[in-house]
């Protein structure tokens, strides 16, 4: 707008100027008379005045179009759809995003998923980089110098290792997969063993713990006697294992025919019992083993004074089975055992020869109950 009005303003003084001139122009002498001159003049004067007019409307009109045209220069546009452009540019910043739509698509390590926002800010540029996993990132670059290096850090993808180059997977080891868990319906205080896994030929260790009391009756012979006593246990249970120390008591064993008037006999002992756990469900186990014990026989006759005669001692060997029954930690053990003493096979062994003979033998059922823990 201030070049056209810059050519009217021309075009005034032109137009005013061009009369005066021709106003003071002399008149040449010929044999014309004064009216015929004087319209010669203005003649003169009026096409002179439109040459001018003509002239200067020329040079406005051109003046004019290239105002217009440099003020409506369009703003750069980029062919890459990734990158948009908003608001008024600043004339910087032209060439530089003219440069970036140029190389943008041939740019190396660039994120393809990237997408570029170029907004305008005064002299300044506000760049907006969004990428493909949803993160974006904001800055306001003031130099154009910078375009460049800013967006390629914001884009920069980071490239992984070329397939050939890559570690092969590690081979599938068909691995055994314990089991799942089940829901336990045993008591609070329950003693499990933990479960075996599957695919493996050993089971995880297990030590245990028993102790147990029991009453016992038993038979012995020969000749026969019966009594009534009392047992006691502690053993350690390493997995299916039983090994433990075993004690008996019974305070009077009498003769199962004919009792002989003030006769009484005693025995005790201690040994060691070892077994294995033959089976095992949730409710029920069965124990089979052995026992070893040194058995002290003692023998008395009220009839003397001293009224005790005298005591044996005999090495005992013997098998013992015995179940174990309930879910706790406390169960019902019924047990049966037997023994012999292999000294005393094959004759009487006897303390006195007014006194019955010395057992060689024995068989029991005991009725007790244990508690184990870990």
């Amino acid at each position: 707008m201030n070049v056209l009005a810059v050519n009217n303003r021309i075009l005034q003084m032109i137009t005013a100027r061009a009369p005066h001139r021709e106003r003071f122009r002399p008149a040449r002498r010929t044999g014309m008379s004064g009216s015929v001159k004087r319209a010669r003049q203005l003649d003169f004067r009026e096409s002179n005045r439109r040459k001018h007019v003509r002239e200067v409307g020329l040079i406005a009109m051109w003046l004019g179009f290239a105002g217009v045209a440099d003020a409506a220069e369009p703003a750069p546009v980029c062919a890459d759809e990734r990158i948009s452009l908003e608001g008024e540019l600043d004339a910087k910043w032209r060439a530089p995003i003219e440069n970036l739509c140029a190389r943008f698509g041939t740019m190396s390590d660039v994120d393809p998923s990237a997408r570029i926002r170029l907004v305008a800010a005064g002299s300044e540029l506000a760049l907006e980089v969004t990428l493909g996993d949803g993160r974006v990132a904001h800055r306001t670059l003031r130099s154009p110098d910078d375009l460049i290096t800013v967006l390629e850090a914001l884009t920069l993808q980071i490239p992984g290792p070329p397939p050939e180059n890559r570690p092969p997977p590690p081979p599938v080891v068909n691995a055994p997969v314990p089991p799942e868990p089940a829901t336990s319906s045993l008591p609070k205080g329950a003693v499990t063993r933990p479960p075996a896994v599957e695919g493996t030929s050993r089971r995880s260790h297990y030590l245990g713990v028993e102790i147990g009391l029991a009453v016992e009756g038993r038979l012995s012979g020969s000749p026969a006697y019966l009594s009534l006593g009392g047992s006691a246990y502690a053993a350690l249970r390493p997995d299916d294992w039983f090994f433990g120390v075993v004690a008996r008591w019974q305070p009077s064993e009498v003769p199962a025919s004919s009792s002989q008037p003030g006769f009484e006999m005693e025995s005790a002992g201690a040994g060691f019992a070892v077994a294995h756990r033959l089976l095992k469900t949730g409710l029920l186990g069965l124990d089979a083993g052995a026992t070893t014990m040194v058995l002290v026989d003692t023998q008395s006759l009220e009839s003397r004074s001293p009224d005790e005669i005298g005591a044996s001692t005999a090495v005992r060997f013997g098998i013992l089975a015995r179940a174990l029954v309930g879910r706790g930690s406390w169960k019902f053990a019924p047990s049966l055992d037997a023994d012999i003493a292999p000294a005393r096979l094959g004759h009487n062994a006897r303390l006195d020869n007014a006194l019955p003979p010395l057992p060689t033998w024995s068989i029991a059922l005991a009725i007790g109950a244990t508690w184990a823990g870990e």
